[in-house]
């Protein structure tokens, strides 16, 4: 696990003893666990989600959350600001080795939300599970990947190739996560998994985290996710004490792969690779460099195949160097053997063709030998990750990232080296390490500059090993932007426009702008000056044209996408496509590409094309899932009236469904189904209804200004509840506690509140409005207490609350002005006196 020697694990409730210690021996007294107390449900708004981020981050300044680091929990801080903007996806950017899966265990615990965590590979969903488990002990954690199928936890860990598949098919309802984690989440750009994120809902919080945001200027996760929350670039994780020192080394051969064939991937292919490379002894150099700077340290080598990492292996073991060769043919079990044995310090060096890149973590890794060249930053970003791990054992530890250069006269595919990607050849230690450190980097690089490999030469230097990388590449690779321009992600946030949104408006431009501004001299590849990341960057003239485009991707007035298509049928995002593909086969103008509110681009559909599809995509009622309106009610907390009054709107309005059914009996019975979201409305009206969210936790003084009285009567109100006094600052009250808290205050205080009214009057105004009807005395007197039980059971019990009264002293019950305004409500005595006639 990712640096767990200092990230302590938490368990149950010795983790609630450790964090009420802490915050004892910080002088602030633990609030009181009122969620356990009352079962009060966790909800996914805004305030609750700030909130709960902002006890975890208060927690850690106490010293009472010492799982995270300053670092990790700057990341937190990150995310807060983010949500304080009342945002819901983005992404988060940390190198290799920094902790990212502890960082988000520790954020799904603090949330305490349905979480679901995709990640990408078998492997990796094994040590996530761990991590849950180790950090969050508390969430109940279920895996569904290599024949698990238990999907019941609270978080639920699956891996993208399953995810694409059972969200297709309807095996995992993605509707009931408040909360989607994407490890490694550049791996979400494919086709299929587009597709799946598609489907999920705006107002779900979806947090990506990578080492490499980026496959290239059209396929990026800020077109993806929108906005990159928080962004430490590898030299700051070094500074911070986060990663090892970093050394990157050139091994320049003399073996030539000018007529080696370039794929359209970019890279090399792999066959023809391996043909001339193993041939002209790449094995045997790389040996002699391991000894000649390395020997007896734990190294990770990258392969072009299979059979190459395999060869390689049989000659460093029989030169006496303890290695093995780790790929996707061996079973779960020999894999995990031979890793462990590596681990162990037992095997020394690890062969793989990049079956290693993400997810193996080996805090005593630090040489990573790239044998094979690669035309991807997020390659070779995270193959020299594996090496950069803090090892607890080893305080002097350098990363050591070697590169094989070979001789390539084509300019037609530019190798990436470590050097691009950090933007020079080493970062620096922190200071209270860099004497240990350095030490070890000078010993280790006066050994290679006196070594002599045959067919190697061994660059150590920082201007040979930058002059060889610029060679490796075009010359716009290795400058900086003229005055003026501006990176097409820059131009993106500013024009809060995705970056495959920038790329599509300059793709778009017409012959006559191009003309007026061409592409060959208005924008190319620089280094940015702030970052030293290599990305495209516009001319001003550039720029502002595309700025003048922009309105053209807001998607006209009824133009709707896949997904909000689906919403208003009621059927999955897999059968809307076919249907409108084929309606607007002969009319290709009927789909466009428009920008979505999170920045990126998606194709959408126009009025007609979706006036044509509905007779095939019409509602089946019967099919619909069921409404229990006696649920929503209870839920809502509102009475039956008002809750029947908002069945009939929704009725009206085509969102509930009146059904006959069969009952058991096979008595017909009319059932009412419903369309995405009626709950959610009904859950809106409920909250303007009752003015606040239901779930909204309050403060001491909140409720202390709602009874007109001191906070110190309502802390010590919640005392006497409890048994323990509370700090009000510290102290959140939900709902269901609210209710007798304010009872108990109320109980003791003389007078009613502004406005409340008492019983006996209340009475009295129903029995003047019911005078109108043609009802007896005493039907009248049941009809009002009728109405008045109704709203009791429904409404919360703070609407009536017994105070004291100033003239006789007797206690009394007293009724809100809500309360008052809904009891005497003319329509409703009408429908209940003609009920009575």
């Amino acid at each position: 696990m990712t640096q767990e020697h200092d990230q302590r694990p938490k368990g149950g409730a010795g983790q609630d003893r450790d964090r009420q210690s802490a915050r004892h021996e910080a002088g602030t007294p633990a609030p009181l666990d009122l969620s356990a107390a009352t079962g009060v449900g966790e909800a996914c708004t805004t305030a609750s989600v700030l909130r709960k981020l902002h006890a975890y981050l208060n927690d850690a300044e106490k010293g009472a959350a010492s799982v995270l680091r300053d670092p990790q929990v700057g990341v937190v801080q990150d995310l807060h600001e983010f949500y304080r903007q009342d945002k819901t996806w983005g992404f988060i950017k940390l190198p290799t080795g920094s902790g990212k899966t502890v960082i988000f265990a520790e954020i799904a615990e603090a949330l305490n939300l349905p979480t679901l965590v995709v990640v990408p590979k078998i492997g990796i969903g094994d040590q996530t599970v761990n991590t849950f488990r180790k950090f969050a002990p508390d969430m109940k954690v279920s895996p569904i990947f290599a024949g698990q199928h238990d999907d019941s936890g609270q978080v639920v860990v699956t891996t993208y190739q399953y995810l694409a598949q059972a969200a297709q098919d309807g095996r995992l309802d993605l509707s009931r996560f408040q909360f989607v984690i994407l490890d490694e989440a550049h791996k979400s750009l494919g086709t299929e998994m587009l597709k799946v994120l598609e489907s999920i809902e705006d107002s779900t919080r979806v947090l990506g985290f990578t080492a490499t945001d980026t496959y290239n200027e059209e396929k990026n996760l800020e077109a993806l996710l929108g906005e990159c929350i928080s962004d430490m670039p590898i030299a700051s994780a070094v500074k911070l004490g986060m990663l090892t020192p970093i050394s990157v080394i050139v091994a320049k051969t003399t073996i030539d792969v000018s007529d080696v064939e370039i794929k359209a991937s970019g890279e090399y292919d792999e066959r023809a690779l391996e043909k001339r490379i193993v041939a002209a002894g790449i094995n045997k150099a790389c040996l002699d460099t391991y000894k000649a700077g390395f020997d007896g340290k734990s190294a990770i080598a990258f392969c072009t195949s299979v059979a190459h990492a395999e060869e390689a292996a049989e000659i460093f073991n029989e030169s006496g160097v303890p290695s093995a060769a780790v790929s996707g043919s061996l079973s779960r079990k020999e894999q995990a053997r031979i890793l462990e044995e590596y681990r162990s310090g037992k095997i020394k060096v690890l062969f793989n063709a990049d079956l290693l890149i993400e997810g193996f973590d080996a805090e005593i890794a630090s040489v990573c030998l790239n044998m094979a060249p690669t035309g991807s930053l997020i390659v070779a970003e995270q193959r020299a990750g594996r090496a950069f791990r803090l090892n607890p054992g080893d305080s002097s530890k350098v990363g050591y990232v070697v590169e094989f250069v070979y001789d390539d006269a084509r300019r037609q595919s530019p190798v990436i080296l470590y050097s691009d990607i950090i933007g020079g050849t080493a970062c620096p230690p922190p200071g209270q390490l860099a004497s240990a450190a350095k030490a070890e980097m000078d010993s280790t690089i006066e050994k290679l500059s006196r070594s002599q490999i045959e067919g190697l030469t061994i660059y150590v230097d920082a201007s040979s090993v930058l002059e060889i990388a610029a060679k490796l590449k075009p010359a716009t690779f290795v400058v900086s932007p003229p005055d003026g321009w501006i990176s097409t992600s820059e131009l993106g946030r500013s024009l809060r426009a995705s970056l495959s949104t920038v790329m599509k408006m300059i793709s778009t431009l017409t012959p006559e702008e191009e003309k007026r501004v061409p592409l060959d001299q208005h924008c190319g590849h620089y280094r940015a000056p702030s970052t030293g990341r290599l990305s495209l960057h516009c001319s001003p003239e550039l720029a502002e044209l595309i700025a003048a485009k922009r309105r053209e991707f807001e998607p006209p007035q009824g133009w709707m996408t896949i997904t909000a298509i689906a919403d208003l049928f009621s059927v999955h995002p897999s059968k809307v496509q076919p249907v409108l593909r084929e309606v607007a086969a002969g009319s290709p103008e009927m789909i466009r590409q428009y920008a979505i509110r999170r920045g990126g681009l998606r194709e959408h559909y126009s009025p007609e094309c979706i006036e044509a599809a509905r007779e095939h995509l019409r509602v089946n009622p019967e099919k619909l899932p069921m409404f229990s309106s006696a649920s929503v009610a209870s839920k809502c907390k509102v009475p039956d009236f008002v809750m029947r009054a908002w069945v009939r709107e929704l009725v009206e309005s085509g969102e509930l469904y009146e059904v006959i059914k069969l009952g058991k009996t096979g008595k017909p019975m009319l059932r009412l189904t419903q369309q995405p979201g009626a709950e959610k409305k009904m859950r809106d009206k409920a909250i303007a209804f009752h003015g606040r969210d239901l779930e909204q936790e309050r403060s001491l003084d909140e409720i202390a200004k709602d009874m007109n009285v001191g906070v110190s009567k309502v802390a010590d109100a919640l005392a006497r509840r409890f048994g323990r006094a509370p700090q009000p600052s510290d102290t959140s009250v939900p709902l269901d506690l609210e209710e007798p808290l304010k009872r108990i205050v109320a109980s003791e205080s003389t007078g009613p509140l502004p406005e409340w009214v008492k019983s006996n009057d209340l009475a009295r105004d129903a029995q003047e409005m019911l005078s109108s009807f043609p009802i007896a005395t005493g039907i009248a007197k049941n009809i009002i207490q009728k109405r008045l039980d109704a709203l009791i059971s429904r409404l919360p019990e703070f609407h009536r609350l017994p105070f004291r009264d100033p003239a006789s002293g007797a206690t009394r019950d007293y009724y809100s002005p809500q309360f008052s305004k809904l009891f005497l409500d003319p329509e409703h005595w009408r429908d209940l006196a003609e009920e009575y006639q």
